[in-house]
């Protein structure tokens, strides 16, 4: 399989979020969406060759911890209907890794619905009416695949406590394998791990090693021949964790010689192979602490369950991921309803399931309802806002007109009355209808009543001609 690595800065791939991206026959449309994305988030791409045929368990191997496969859509692609139902679209569902398709020609909507199905894409030239530029739409999806910073510094203060994984470089497969043992312990839910995976180009890696260690309160060591040989491990993070007094576990993944471990790293504990059951006892009791996780924070579970999601200071695990992210929504926590739609809707961790997407999105409109009439303030009225117009737009997407059209008369309306009799603008929302009217209408082949629905948008618009443009770029963000 021909992969090619591409960073924005020609740093190390393997320290950044991976997006697979696979090259279309047009190095002009594949250039455009390399920037789109480095434009959004920080991150590596690992471009496949548009040309293979087939992929092979090695093959797949390679793509591992991907987060996104973003899949240009072109008339050459389609033709290969035995790659993409046999190898990549199965892979993809295996992995429950979220798909993003770029339509590059509108008039391929037939053959691309006869291979992907429902699944939603973005058009690399879409239509003005219909909102944003390819970019713009890019920006939009990709912000909520990746994590903020902020949210990150959230996920960090959930962890109890911090693990250290020491491993040589060519046992980096190894060290997967270890991270996902670590994360299989009892005890381990809010335990963060980390290793030089996370490190970040440009950083002072010594620096950025060294205070990691300190932060953490178990030193493990990757066992295996690697480590015979006097190494960075042997020289420098070894005896750091000893100085510190660190709990220093070794963990064996391959066997190895004692004596020569012996005489490279002093005081080493006795080692234990990762297959012995007294290993596993012994860290969950090392783990244990009157301050465990045991699931009644909601918050707690909402931001644990995200850095399973998206892999920080965890390897990823989308079921793992889903289940305390759903048991956060079960005790009301707002964000996990919106977090599960998301989730639904694109395939992140999970199969995608529409039907399911949907119902948390109504759930998170309810609850953004029922926040604003406790609250009834600014920041509460433009949460309801955007709840409701991305659940509208939603059933749109999905073709869904019957039940657009329902909840303008279920939802919108009501709304919009709760907010002018609290004093709010309901241009937003006026806005909002005429438009939703307006699609569901002209898709319904109803085309009188969505012409009087955009002429009645249009004249709106035009009144508050200064508040319609910065409106707009809200608006067409769905």
């Amino acid at each position: 399989m021909k992969l090619k690595i591409i960073t924005p800065d020609n740093g190390n791939f393997q320290t950044r979020p991976k997006v697979l991206l696979i090259s279309s026959e047009s190095e002009q449309i594949d250039q455009r969406i390399v920037q789109s994305v480095f434009s959004s988030v920080y991150c590596s791409i690992l471009m496949l060759d548009g040309n293979i045929e087939e992929m092979t368990e090695t093959d797949m191997e390679q793509l591992e911890n991907v987060f996104l496969a973003v899949v240009p859509v072109t008339a050459s692609l389609l033709q290969k209907q035995s790659f993409l139902k046999d190898n990549l679209l199965p892979f993809l569902d295996r992995n429950k890794l979220p798909a993003l398709p770029i339509l590059s020609d509108s008039s391929l909507i037939d053959d691309y619905a006869e291979v992907f199905g429902d699944l939603q894409f973005i058009e690399l030239e879409p239509n003005l009416l219909k909102g944003k530029t390819l970019e713009g739409k890019m920006e939009e999806y990709l912000d909520k695949m990746f994590v903020s910073l902020d949210v990150i510094e959230k996920i960090q203060s959930s962890f109890r406590l911090h693990l250290f994984i020491s491993y040589r470089k060519k046992d980096w497969q190894y060290a997967q394998n270890l991270m996902g043992y670590l994360q299989s312990l009892e005890t381990s839910w809010d335990v963060a791990l980390w290793y030089d995976d996370y490190l970040i180009p440009g950083e002072d890696f010594n620096q950025v090693i060294k205070e990691n260690l300190e932060k953490s309160e178990v030193f493990t060591l990757l066992v295996t021949p690697a480590l015979e040989e006097e190494n960075y491990i042997s020289k420098q993070e070894y005896p750091l964790a000893l100085d510190a007094k660190k709990t220093i576990i070794p963990i064996e993944m391959e066997s190895a010689d004692s004596e020569k471990l012996a005489r490279l790293y002093k005081d080493l504990p006795e080692i234990r192979s990762v297959s012995d059951p007294v290993l596993r006892k012994r860290l969950n009791r090392l783990l244990q602490s009157d301050t465990s996780f045991d699931g009644s924070d909601p918050s707690k579970l909402y931001y644990l369950g995200l850095a399973l999601l998206k892999g920080i200071n965890k390897k990823r695990n989308g079921e793992k991921a889903e289940m305390l992210i759903g048991q956060a929504a079960e005790k009301g926590y707002i964000e996990a309803f919106k977090k599960l739609s998301e989730m639904y809707f694109s395939g992140d961790g999970v199969r995608r399931n529409y039907r399911t997407a949907l119902t948390y999105a109504k759930r998170y409109l309810f609850r953004c309802a029922e926040q604003f009439a406790n609250r009834r303030d600014q920041e509460h009225a433009l949460q309801l806002y955007l709840a409701l117009k991305g659940y509208l737009q939603d059933l749109i997407h999905l073709g869904l007109y019957k039940e657009a059209e329902k909840e303008v008369n279920d939802s919108l309306l009501p709304i919009m009355q709760a907010l002018k009799e609290s004093q709010f603008d309901v241009y937003p929302l006026t806005v909002l209808l005429f438009s939703t009217l307006g699609q569901v209408k002209e898709a319904q082949g109803k085309y009188e009543e969505a012409l009087r629905a955009y002429r009645s948008l249009t004249n709106i618009l035009a009144d508050r001609l200064e508040e319609s443009v910065e409106l707009l770029d809200v608006y067409w963000k769905a």
